[in-house]
């Protein structure tokens, strides 16, 4: 068997988002909050002779301008998801060693992906695609692989076995205390440790270090506990400097939508609705949802539905780091297109989309008749999405009659001298009600050439109910 172990030393500084081109450029550092030590860093600190486990005072003097950010664990776990979620696409058995590691079954994959070469370029095609750095191993156990990628910064893909024990025992997930007790009875390589017999071993550091052992060299099968991939899309990124203007957030959001619409051209998928999840300085979670009337893959369809919603939305504190969530998934449906205009014409659902987004989804209602002859009891208001995203044929349907565009609400009495077009047409309804009519309706033109809808009552007075556009 073969394994592939990735271990991913700055998983946080490869998520960073630059604000610009030039940022790039600063040095940045992420320190340990607890111990105030680097724990990752850039090229352009290390260049200036930052190191790894420096203290940030150290680093403070011998870089400046120097940009430091604090470790976030969490943002780490939720990111070793979202690339597990990305190399499931490769490999099937995938088990996490949380949080920077994951390893991944190779020979059963072989006979899909072809050759170990080609297997492996597909790996690296998504570590490139994920902007993110991993140092790999291949071993013939899990363990053995993943003490190797840690190990060293350079891929290990042959000779693992001899490697292995040249190992010095520090790179082995031993406790410090049983790595002091094998120093001082001379043990430095793995190597020395196998020297001596199983039985003293175990007499000497318990049954622990010999099962260890056998795992490694894969004499005895490693428990592991594999990924289960979801029907979701999330993706996550922290941002190198904090962001004060909800103006600002379309940049990164820019870059997250593009990796959603390359998600959904592989599935063949669309969705109607997206969440971003914004962390600020506080560590407080904010939730922006997106919603489109018709199910969407493009990402400057996205773009702009956000660009709308942040036009009204204040933030309560700066922005540390955003996450894009995509749950709901639809199969698309053929959509017919202006055939004569290069551009595409706006469907109703996408103008409703732009309308939410703008003013928000309460204030956008739709219109359904009802079966009542009273003008002003012949429809109600709803939800637009309840009409936009219906398949459902309502039996209601507008009667062959002559009606205005514009309905006054109440209406207003008539003073002015009228022209009749059309008319009378009686009403006279729901007089089992508490709200009977009977009104003689006409269609009438004004002196500003206006066509009106206007009615007599039974107390011969004139008012004006509706517009004709």
């Amino acid at each position: 068997p073969l394994w592939l172990y990735l271990h991913f030393p700055q998983l946080q500084l490869d998520s960073l988002h630059a604000s610009a081109a030039s940022a790039q450029e600063v040095a940045t550092i992420i320190i340990d909050p607890d111990s105030h030590v680097v724990c990752q860093l850039n090229a352009a600190a290390r260049n200036q002779g930052v190191k790894q486990n420096m203290g940030l005072a150290t680093a403070s003097v011998l870089c400046q301008p120097l940009n430091i950010l604090s470790l976030k664990p969490a943002f780490e776990q939720q990111r070793l998801q979202e690339l597990a979620h990305i190399f499931y696409q490769t490999s099937a058995d995938i088990a996490l060693f949380e949080p920077q590691g994951m390893v991944f079954e190779v020979s059963s994959m072989l006979a899909l992906h072809g050759s170990l070469n080609d297997y492996l370029s597909l790996i690296q095609q998504h570590l490139s695609e994920q902007q993110a750095v991993a140092h790999q191993a291949l071993a013939s156990s899990p363990l053995a692989a993943k003490v190797l990628a840690q190990s060293s910064n350079k891929a290990i893909f042959q000779n693992a076995d001899t490697l292995l024990g040249q190992l010095d025992i520090s790179h082995l997930d031993l406790p410090a205390q049983q790595l002091s007790q094998l120093r001082r009875i001379g043990m430095q390589t793995l190597e020395d440790i196998e020297g001596l017999s199983r039985r003293e071993l175990g007499l000497r550091f318990g049954a622990a270090l010999p099962r260890y052992i056998d795992q490694l060299r894969n004499r005895q099968a490693t428990p592991l506990s594999y990924f289960k991939t979801q029907a979701c899309f999330s993706r996550s990124l922290m941002l190198e400097h904090e962001m004060k203007q909800s103006s600002a957030l379309l940049f990164p959001a820019k870059s997250l939508l593009n990796s959603l619409q390359v998600f959904l051209q592989s599935r063949a998928a669309l969705s109607q609705k997206i969440k971003l999840v914004l962390t600020n300085r506080g560590g407080e979670e904010l939730v922006i949802e997106l919603a489109s009337a018709e199910a969407e893959r493009n990402q400057q369809v996205w773009l702009n539905l956000l660009k709308l919603k942040l036009e009204s939305y204040r933030l309560k504190a700066p922005i540390l780091g955003v996450r894009l969530e995509c749950h709901d998934f639809q199969e698309p449906s053929q959509a017919s297109t202006d055939l004569f205009s290069a551009r595409q014409a706006l469907s109703p659902k996408q103008l409703v989309s732009r309308l939410q987004a703008k003013i928000g989804g309460d204030h956008i209602q739709a219109i359904r008749l009802k079966q009542d002859y009273r003008p002003e009891h012949s429809f109600h208001y709803h939800p637009v999405d309840e009409t936009l995203g219906s398949t459902k044929r309502h039996e209601e349907t507008a009667p062959c009659m002559l009606r205005p565009t514009l309905l006054l609400d109440p209406p207003r009495e008539l003073h002015e001298t009228l022209q009749i077009i059309h008319g009378p047409e009686r009403i006279q309804s729901a007089w089992w009600s508490s709200d009977p009519i009977c009104r003689d309706y006409f269609v009438a033109r004004n002196t500003r050439q206006q066509t009106l809808w206007v009615f007599r009552d039974q107390q011969q007075q004139w008012f004006v109910h509706g517009l004709f556009a």
